[in-house]
């Protein structure tokens, strides 16, 4: 009889395993900035990671960086740079749509915790995955070691998995699709 209640457990423990695993996902962004548009200010966060993991760095979250060749809006952005926009920052992430989970990423050389190029998404699953991110292109001017200007790029909506979302600002634009992993 012993033998047999712990077979069962065994068994209901192994079949409950995948319910308690969070769903992993792909998150890949194209941010960019738009050719021959003004360049609209905002005033630049400096502690804009504070709270976030880092997608390409190593943390005990369950974020990864996921490798360039395996990047799915490669030909989104060659069409971007063939009608003249700037590719500020093409990076994918695997992560959990976790609501308390904010993930950072960011390109170029930082001044002072600012990047030139900066980025903040956090996934939530309720019946959609609902996405919250920030943008951000920091002109940064080297020689002075000031921060001329911050261009910001807010958005938060509802997604569709495996679709490519178009995130619109003035001077500044993203591409974001998320799929399942």
């Amino acid at each position: 009889m012993r033998a047999l209640t712990r077979s069962l457990l065994v068994l209901l423990s192994l079949t409950a395993m995948p319910a308690l695993a969070q769903t992993l996902y792909q998150v890949e962004v194209v941010l960019f900035s738009q050719s021959g548009s003004a360049l609209y200010s905002a005033p630049p966060d400096y502690r804009w990671a504070d709270d976030a993991v880092w997608a390409d760095r190593d943390n005990p979250a369950d974020v990864r960086p996921v490798s360039d060749t395996l990047l799915r809006l490669n030909s989104q952005a060659d069409r971007l740079r063939q009608n003249g926009n700037t590719i500020l920052l093409h990076k994918a992430w695997v992560q959990p749509a976790d609501g308390n989970l904010l993930v950072a990423a960011a390109d170029g050389e930082p001044l002072d915790e600012v990047y030139p190029v900066q980025a903040l998404v956090r996934l939530q699953r309720d019946r959609f995955i609902e996405l919250d991110a920030t943008f951000w292109r920091n002109h940064i001017n080297r020689e002075s070691r000031n921060l001329a200007a911050s261009e910001r790029l807010r958005d938060q909506r509802r997604l569709r998995l495996d679709e490519v979302h178009y995130l619109d600002h003035q001077s500044i634009g993203a591409l974001v699709r998320v799929s399942r992993r």
